[in-house]
């Protein structure tokens, strides 16, 4: 199974939107997909709820790090929706390092029964997301053509906690950037045409 993040510390910039159209590709090209939502605005949930494609979990996510017994049910399409709780999870600092762990030994222990795990994060430098980079092979961060969302990638390589440069160094050697994917795009003015001439270059 491979583990792919959906991350960048703007808000609003697509990821959720991303991860859902990942994942019902993936599920049209028959891959296995486990899909979790670490986002408690619950965006990736609850369009892959309405479309009643995914089978949805018994457990919420947040139980996948504040607990080593969670479980997640077989499947071609399974979803592991947001929770409440996710909001308390940044106030136990002391229970960081099991929270990763925990998150770590779920998927693990997953790694036959699917092809692709697609993870949704939000955009607060805290746990979920450490977590998530921590476990992943791969991250992409979404973007939308504006400085607000350049400063959330700048943030996610750099920050001196959860950054991807940190990560790597010290937690997880195997995580790669897979890049940056314009979502948004206009098709005519200041934008694009900036854009285009950033590429060109």
């Amino acid at each position: 199974m491979k583990t792919l993040v959906l991350a960048n510390h703007k808000g609003g910039v697509g990821k959720s939107a991303v991860a859902t159209l990942l994942a019902q590709y993936c599920v049209r090209q028959e891959h296995r997909v486990l899909a979790i939502d670490l986002d408690h605005q619950r965006n990736f949930s609850e369009p892959l709820i309405r479309s009643k494609r995914a089978e949805i979990a018994a457990t919420t996510s947040d139980l996948l790090l504040s607990s080593d017994t969670a479980r997640v049910p077989s499947g071609g399409f399974v979803l592991v929706p947001a929770g409440d709780p996710l909001l308390a999870l940044e106030r136990q600092p002391a229970l960081h390092t099991p929270f990763a762990r925990n998150l770590g030994n779920l998927l693990k222990s997953v790694d036959d029964r699917f092809d692709v795990c697609l993870i949704d994060t939000h955009p607060n430098p805290d746990i979920r997301l450490i977590a998530a980079l921590a476990t992943a092979d791969f991250v992409v961060a979404p973007i939308q053509l504006n400085q607000e969302a350049i400063d959330g990638v700048r943030a996610l390589l750099h920050h001196q906690r959860v950054g991807i440069h940190k990560i790597k160094a010290v937690l997880n050697p195997r995580l790669t950037l897979i890049g940056l994917l314009p979502t948004l795009v206009e098709p005519s003015g200041r934008i694009s045409r900036d854009w285009s001439s950033a590429i060109s270059r």
